[in-house]
């Protein structure tokens, strides 16, 4: 197999589709993104203006009654449409978006194929990297303990022997490879005398990448439902595919932003420690406010575009309040609502064109309404809560205590 690349990966998907010509003329970056921000807005808004309605409508008591499934799929399409926006808008160091067709096999291969790489292939490629590509290894953050662990086909780890937050990759997907899961070939790279591997097994099919662009990779495949195409069909998936050139090989993921750690109890894959919904629209917040700022200092200047920063906001807000699901994330949250910055924030808005505020206002109106009821509900358990009855009981245990006492 060719090495597989942004440069590559369009032709050779197609070229792998078990029924030829499948897939048509391949589309642009452009038009599947356009084509996937539609579809997740248009279901998104669907949703949120189906709860809204249904919160309107239902009889007096009902709006307080716990999320239904319905509401459930409203927040999931908020939270998907936003996380596509920051995929889109995030691409990791060294890829590229690109279309890929996807084509599924049945699972028995899939997992055939998974077999034969995990018991056979993997342990050789790493070996491979570290003969081939220490450079590369360097550079994205792995030491030399961790590269001479790599050359005896083991995982990479730090001074410290912790594991490095790294994996590794199929570009073409095993599940969504189609006839390039399905044939075997001897793999050139392998060493000699090695038998024949399935072609997404081949080392110029596989990269060494950080865990969190992994993560990425398989949460924009998600969004297009890649795993569910029937099978015995094939359909365009935007991916995140890495890029080969002169001087990166493409078999080990370039150096991220995030210097490449061991991950603790309180990191996230790439050593970053996790931010949550709500710091996520606290620092919106904060950007948001200094864009305001600037707009009026500049009386309104159009150089000043602060649309995105709008849509943002409006983004985070709603997955930061559907993701307060228990009373003290409810109470946080609600501190930071009414909070000083927030409030200021708010009072601004007044100062930017109706039209371009007027989504984020339908938010904090639905969002005012909505915190205010599960607030109520809260007050209202924490003074019936079952650790206030028991108090009672406990008074009655003591005073039988006493009596028995009295009687002696």
């Amino acid at each position: 197999m060719k090495k597989v690349s942004a440069d590559t990966i369009t032709k050779i998907t197609a070229n792998a589709a078990t029924k030829p010509g499948a897939g048509g003329t391949p589309p642009t970056t452009e038009e599947m993104i356009d084509s996937i921000r539609a579809k997740l807005t248009a279901r998104a808004d669907a949703l949120f203006k189906s709860e809204q309605h249904s919160q309107d409508i239902a009889p007096p008591g009902k709006q307080n009654d716990p999320p239904t499934a319905f509401q459930i799929s409203s927040v999931r399409a908020a939270d998907d449409l936003a996380q596509f926006e920051k995929i889109v808008s995030n691409v990791p160091n060294g890829f590229r978006l690109v279309p890929v067709l996807y084509t599924l096999i049945k699972r028995p291969q899939n997992d055939k194929v998974y077999s034969q790489f995990t018991s056979y292939v993997r342990a050789k490629f790493l070996t491979y990297l570290a003969d081939n590509h220490a450079e590369e290894l360097e550079a994205l953050g792995i030491g030399k303990k961790g590269i001479k662990r790599m050359a005896q086909g083991h995982n990479p780890v730090d001074d410290n022997n912790r594991p490095y937050a790294v994996n590794i990759d199929h570009i073409i997907e095993r599940f969504g490879g189609g006839t390039a899961s399905l044939d075997e070939e001897v793999d050139p790279l392998m060493p000699p005398g090695s038998k024949p591997t399935h072609l997404t097994n081949h080392f110029n099919n596989l990269i060494l990448m950080p865990i969190d662009v992994h993560e990425m990779k398989n949460k924009l495949n998600g969004l297009q439902d890649a795993a569910h195409t029937p099978y015995g069909t094939s359909q365009w998936v935007l991916m995140i595919v890495p890029v080969a050139d002169a001087a990166h090989a493409g078999y080990v993921s370039q150096p991220q932003a995030t210097p490449l750690s061991a991950p603790s109890r309180r990191n996230n894959a790439s050593g970053q420690i996790k931010s949550t919904p709500l710091q996520d629209v606290f620092n919106e917040t904060t950007r948001l406010n200094r864009l305001i700022d600037e707009v009026i200092r500049m009386e309104g200047a159009q150089i000043v575009n602060v649309k995105p920063a709008l849509k943002g906001m409006d983004d985070s807000l709603k997955i930061a309040f559907n993701n307060a699901a228990y009373p003290h994330e409810i109470r946080g949250f609600k501190k930071f609502y009414e909070g000083k910055k927030f409030t200021s924030l708010r009072d601004k808005l007044d100062e930017l064109p109706a039209e371009e505020t007027a989504n984020l206002r339908k938010t904090l109106q639905w969002i005012d309404n909505t915190l205010s009821q599960k607030f109520n509900i809260i007050t209202a358990n924490d003074n019936f809560s079952p650790r206030q009855q028991q108090k009672p009981q406990k008074n009655k245990k003591q005073k039988k205590k006493q009596r028995r006492h009295g009687r002696r």
